[in-house]
């Protein structure tokens, strides 16, 4: 998992936890609950195993949060139950706005934040 924080100059510092679990093979699933729950996928929120689509979902939220300087579910982010709430409601429309990301951005945005971990 990515951690993603804003220095006092406004620098974007990237950090990795050092979280990685090596799998069996390339269809692997995992299911552990390590790491930062805002970056979790929906399956990871809901405890069910995942896998590499996991990771797809994660680096999408950090774009977002690169690319406007905010991570995209401040609002409701208080605990995984919230998040999980928002993102089975979640519309790309108000994550990646088309006033704020081309519209290329927004398709790549919207292909790493499907719900359904086979469609990243």
């Amino acid at each position: 998992m990515l951690r993603v924080s804003q220095n006092s100059s406004g620098q974007v510092k990237l950090s990795d936890f050092g979280i990685s679990k090596e799998l069996d093979s390339s269809t692997a699933m995992s299911h552990t609950a390590v790491g930062s729950y805002r970056y979790m996928s929906p399956e990871r929120l809901l405890g069910d195993k995942y896998d590499a689509s996991g990771d797809v979902w994660s680096v999408g939220i950090t774009i977002v949060q690169l690319w406007t300087k905010q991570y995209p579910f401040s609002a409701v982010a208080d605990t995984p139950i919230d998040l999980s709430s928002e993102i089975e409601r979640m519309d790309v429309d108000r994550v990646a706005p088309r006033s704020r990301f081309s519209q290329q951005m927004r398709r790549f945005v919207r292909s790493t934040l499907m719900i359904a971990p086979d469609a990243r």
